[in-house]
C-alpha cells in the first residue's frame, strides 16, 4: 500500500511554486511597466485598456447575511499605467461582459497596478505578460 501524500509538503510546493512566479515578474515588470508608459507618453495609444483573461475566482469571506456572488481577478494591461489587475464581482462582470465599451471603461476605472497587487495575483500575472504584451503590439501595428 502506497503511502498518502503528504499535504504540507504539496502546500509548502504550492507555496514556492507562487513565490517563484511573483520572484520572476517583479523583475520583467518593471522594464515592460516603462516601455508601457513610454508609449502612453508617445501619444500613440493613451487611456487603452487590454483585458486579458481571469486569473483567479474566489468566494468573499463569509460575512453576515453572505453573498451569493464571489470575485473574479482579471489581468489587465492599461496604457500608460502598465500591467495589473482589475477585481470584479462576479454578477457586475456578468453585466458588462458581453459589452466591451463597458468592460473597457470599467476595466479603466478600476484598474489596479502591480505594485499595489496581492503576491498571488503577482504571480498569477506572470504568465500573462507576455501574451498582453503582444495584444499591445498588435493594436499599435
Amino acid at each position: 500500500m502506497s503511502e498518502p501524500p503528504n499535504i504540507v509538503s504539496q502546500l509548502q510546493e504550492l507555496h514556492l511554486l507562487i513565490c517563484h512566479y511573483r520572484e520572476q515578474a517583479e523583475a520583467k515588470i518593471v522594464q515592460v511597466n516603462q516601455v508601457i508608459r513610454c508609449i502612453g507618453d508617445s501619444g500613440l495609444l493613451y487611456d487603452t485598456v487590454i483585458c486579458g483573461p481571469i486569473i483567479l475566482q474566489r468566494n468573499y469571506s463569509p460575512v453576515r447575511g453572505g453573498h451569493d456572488s464571489g470575485e473574479v481577478v482579471q489581468a489587465v494591461l492599461h496604457v500608460p499605467h502598465g500591467i495589473g489587475i482589475v477585481r470584479w464581482n462576479s454578477d457586475e462582470l456578468a453585466n458588462v461582459h458581453d459589452v466591451p465599451e463597458a468592460l473597457e471603461s470599467q476595466a479603466c476605472r478600476d484598474f489596479v497596478p502591480f505594485e499595489q497587487c496581492e503576491p498571488v495575483a503577482k504571480a498569477l500575472l506572470w504568465p500573462h505578460i507576455e501574451p498582453l504584451l503582444g495584444e499591445l503590439r498588435a493594436r499599435i501595428t
